[in-house]
């Protein structure tokens, strides 16, 4: 596997497990995730992880916004190794899909189209990623990245 692509791999790796990492530790028990890990028997882990990483201090934005970037950040890069034999238009378009998805969910929460709490940060973290992602590929659209 070529280097560049190694990187890629092991950075949408990283930006997956960090925000899980971050909502785990910081978002409260009343949500899904919790939920199902109480059923599927990782009470015990997570209650440990959070006890042992409390997030208090964390600016709120860290902890409700953060975790959809790095999620929407890590789905890119996989995207752009998947699809990295696509002309640069269509590898642009398919990374782009679900930081799409989730500035257009922030979008249907403002007009009470979809259930949640809109926020901007939000909306700001999950393109973010796409932006620059979509800036280098514009500076460079020859740059064969496999």
């Amino acid at each position: 596997m070529r280097p560049y692509k190694q990187m890629r791999l092991t950075a949408s790796a990283l930006a997956l497990v960090a925000g899980g990492m971050i909502y785990i530790l910081g978002r409260p028990r009343t949500l899904l995730l919790f939920w199902v890990a109480d059923r599927i028997g990782l009470r015990r882990a997570f209650n440990t992880l959070r006890a042992t990483h409390p997030l208090e201090e964390w600016p709120e934005w860290a902890v409700y916004s953060l975790p959809g970037g790095l999620w929407s950040l890590s789905y890119l890069l996989l995207a752009d190794v998947l699809c990295s034999r696509l002309s640069t238009a269509m590898r642009v378009s398919l990374a782009g899909v679900i930081p799409f998805l989730g500035a257009l969910s922030e979008v249907f929460q403002r007009f009470g189209w979809l259930p949640g709490t809109y926020d901007q940060t939000d909306l700001l973290f999950y393109l973010t990623p796409y932006l620059i992602y979509l800036c280098i590929h514009l500076s460079y659209p020859t740059y064969k990245k496999t």
